[in-house]
């Protein structure tokens, strides 16, 4: 299963270059200097002292310190002292990745989005519930979800809490996180509920008992998750590539709101005294499994 997670991250990296722009076909020396990092502000306390592009040439255009960056790194030989080295195709597809993310921000964080949430149900389908049958209809509902409501909604929100709550002190992270999780994790998860009853023609009365039976319990999972993982966040990701960086752990957390999200509520099945109790347990076994395979050191 660790291999499974490992895989899907990295395909996630990959797919959603290949699905916003197409690699340059270029010659390439067999490994360059990875260009985008180190001119990332995220990296900059790092490896910001062994380049020579400054702080002011990047916010004056970032597309053009791209560029710029890409140009000097692909003109030379990687030394065997360098900080940083990987293949060049994945060096040109992050670049790739950034240079579109730069002039298509919204429709970029969709198409990772779209990946991420197909993974994500895929995965909770396949190794969580263990369903007899592979539900694609599902994982459509999921991936729409990603596309039209959670990178949307994200792009817009974490543009808003960026420009209202800027900087990286302490009690601005504090802030930020506690209006994400105190906030926004009730309303998203109702949203999710909601959005899958919509499309599977279920009544709002039925909406109503999902919320009181399953609302506290995507909220909690969502504390238990996010809340560290959004600390590291706010604390180190620049605000262009939050929403890469929320998609790729969305993988993981995926596979337990996929599972509360198609959950039935107790005695919507069969009404056996059992099913209600079976559920619960199968739902915390579900949320256990997501906080194990949380990657280590990346705290939401």
């Amino acid at each position: 299963r660790a291999s499974l997670l490992c895989g899907a991250i990295c395909t996630l990296h990959l797919s959603s270059a290949f699905v916003v722009s197409p690699l340059r076909s270029r010659e390439r020396r067999k490994f360059v200097a990875f260009p985008i990092p180190l001119t990332s502000p995220s990296f900059l306390p790092f490896v910001g002292p062994f380049h020579q592009l400054s702080i002011s040439q990047r916010s004056t255009s970032s597309l053009q310190a791209v560029e710029h960056a890409s140009g000097i790194m692909s003109s030379s030989l990687v030394e065997s002292t360098s900080l940083l080295s990987v293949p060049a195709p994945l060096a040109e597809l992050w670049r790739e990745y950034n240079v579109v993310l730069d002039a298509h921000p919204l429709y970029t964080k969709m198409a990772t989005s779209l990946v991420g949430f197909i993974i994500g149900d895929w995965l909770a389908q396949t190794f969580v519930e263990r369903t007899e049958s592979y539900d694609p209809i599902r994982t459509l509902r999921a991936a729409s979800f990603g596309v039209l409501i959670h990178a949307t909604s994200g792009h817009y929100f974490y543009g808003f809490m960026d420009r209202t709550f800027p900087g990286t002190a302490a009690s601005t992270i504090a802030t930020k996180v506690a209006i994400d999780q105190i906030c926004w994790a009730p309303i998203f998860t109702a949203w999710f509920f909601g959005y899958n009853f919509l499309l599977e023609g279920k009544s709002f009365e039925e909406y109503i008992l999902k919320l009181k039976s399953d609302l506290v319990t995507g909220v909690r999972g969502s504390w238990s998750f996010w809340a560290p993982a959004h600390a590291i966040n706010f604390a180190f990701i620049p605000p262009p590539q939050r929403l890469l960086y929320i998609n790729v752990l969305q993988i993981i957390y995926n596979i337990f709101l996929s599972f509360l999200g198609n959950k039935n509520v107790d005695g919507e099945d069969d009404g056996s005294s059992g099913g209600g109790l079976m559920e619960q347990q199968q739902q915390e076994e579900a949320l256990g499994s997501v906080v194990e395979k949380e990657p280590a050191g990346v705290a939401q």
